[in-house]
């Protein structure tokens, strides 16, 4: 380390001079060091604000893999969205107390009521989705006849053949339901739900068989109902449809 002496001073002299000198370092160094320790605290601050929530996902329902609705008195009704998922409803959601659903056409979606002690309006609501959701509603047809059957009277096998995939055999006597109308509605309520045409429900769009491709229907469904969310829900509706209110 190089010293500078003034020889114009004393020894005394230009030790005080560097003494000075040190102090003024010294003062800037903990200048340096407060800044930094105050940056340092802003950094912490602004990452805390910054920081994303934890996000709450919203749990996902067993029914939820099927087409589904409520009843009017809150009762779950399902229906298989293809033959495989009539086969799990049967074997594993289809339970003693429940009623069985079929629209009176080849084509149609298992349709399950879970309810023990069911009312005229849930039947009837149930009986509607069922129509809904089978072949006539791609067939343009506008009603179609519908029964309904309890667990004990559903059959995977005939004459002791175990039946096609997706087919069942009904024993015993059936509850007609005559020219069940192809109407649905959907509406909005944490996240796109659809539900017979027949049930009274606010701000929902009622939809038939019609000539719209489903993707666009559903595009015109949410700008009608004013939501602007992303991704392809027309998965809900049952084919081609045309927007009736």
């Amino acid at each position: 380390m190089e010293l500078k002496i003034d020889l114009k001073k004393t020894i005394h002299a230009n030790a005080a001079a560097y003494f000075e000198e040190a102090k003024k370092y010294e003062k800037k160094t903990e200048g340096v060091k407060k800044a930094i320790n105050e940056t340092l605290k802003q950094i912490e601050n602004t990452a805390e604000i910054k920081k994303p929530s934890k996000v709450e996902r919203k749990k996902t329902e067993w029914f939820e893999q099927f087409h589904h609705f409520f009843t009017s008195n809150k009762s779950l009704v399902i229906s298989g969205r293809s033959a495989s998922q009539n086969e799990i409803i049967f074997s594993k959601y289809f339970n003693d107390e429940d009623i069985f659903f079929h629209a009176d056409i080849h084509g149609a979606s298992l349709t399950v009521l879970k309810c023990t002690n069911p009312n005229e309006a849930d039947l009837i609501e149930a009986a509607q989705f069922a129509a809904c959701f089978s072949s006539a509603w791609k067939a343009g047809i506008g009603a179609v006849n519908v029964y309904s059957a309890r667990k004990n009277q559903v059959s995977k096998y005939s004459h002791g053949e175990y039946v096609a995939k997706g087919g069942f055999i009904i024993k015993g006597e059936r509850k007609w339901f005559k020219g069940m109308e192809l109407k649905l509605q959907i509406y909005f309520d944490n996240g796109f739900k659809i539900a017979p045409g027949i049930m009274k429900i606010e701000k929902s769009i009622k939809i038939r068989p019609g000539s719209t491709k489903r993707f666009d229907a559903m595009a015109k469904i949410k700008k009608k109902l004013g939501i602007e969310l992303k991704g392809d829900f027309s998965g809900l509706l049952p084919g081609d449809c045309e927007i009736i209110q």
